[in-house]
């Protein structure tokens, strides 16, 4: 009966340990890439987005780049790893160009401790294990392949996070900022527009 007892509690304990061991390799494992395409609108996929001269996102036409290429990241240590749906949490890193150099991420620029909107900037990558705020995406939903900024927690009470904000009809084209033709991000639509999540084409 003891030896019994002192076997079920060693197979026990080297459950706890495999599954430790799983745990802390996951939270090291570095991001890597699930998904690559063009940065673009998850409604309509004729819709992209560019960059300006100071790499800040903005509408495709008002860009020194009319379009670039992704590559969605997986992020283990930031949980939400979902391969089977497919869901993940992770970054967006942009595909090296003559414009963008290596180890570019999306990343917010304005302040993330506000409410919003928020506009963003491909800038130097920072932890490739787990992300800062500024540089956490999350790919995938119950609606496909879409691609929202999670790094707000004014995104709460929102399953997904923010999306960049169209103008109502046919087209959803993108909201931009008088002047700048920067994107804007929120977690919510404001009055008069409609929320719409970015993707891959």
């Amino acid at each position: 009966m003891f030896a019994t007892g002192v076997a079920a509690l060693s197979l026990f304990a080297a459950a706890v340990s495999a599954a430790a061991i799983s745990s802390d390799a996951t939270s090291t494992k570095p991001c890597f890439t699930v998904k690559s395409g063009y940065f673009s609108g998850f409604t309509n996929e004729t819709i992209h987005f560019g960059l300006d001269e100071h790499h800040r996102l903005v509408k495709a036409d008002k860009g020194v780049v009319k379009q670039f290429k992704i590559n969605f990241q997986a992020c283990p240590a930031l949980g939400g790893y979902y391969p089977n749906v497919p869901s993940y949490l992770g970054r967006i890193v942009l595909q090296t160009s003559s414009f963008v150099s290596s180890n570019t991420c999306l990343t917010i620029q304005s302040p993330i401790s506000d409410d919003g909107p928020w506009t963003a900037q491909a800038q130097k990558c920072g932890d490739a294990t787990k992300p800062s705020a500024a540089q956490k995406w999350v790919y995938g939903s119950d609606f496909g392949g879409t691609i929202f900024w999670a790094g707000s927690k004014e995104c709460g009470n929102s399953d997904l996070g923010a999306g960049y904000e169209s103008h109502t009809g046919n087209d959803s084209q993108p909201v931009i900022t008088t002047g700048t033709h920067l994107i804007q991000l929120r977690c919510e639509p404001t009055k008069s527009y409609d929320l719409e999540s970015f993707s891959l084409s």
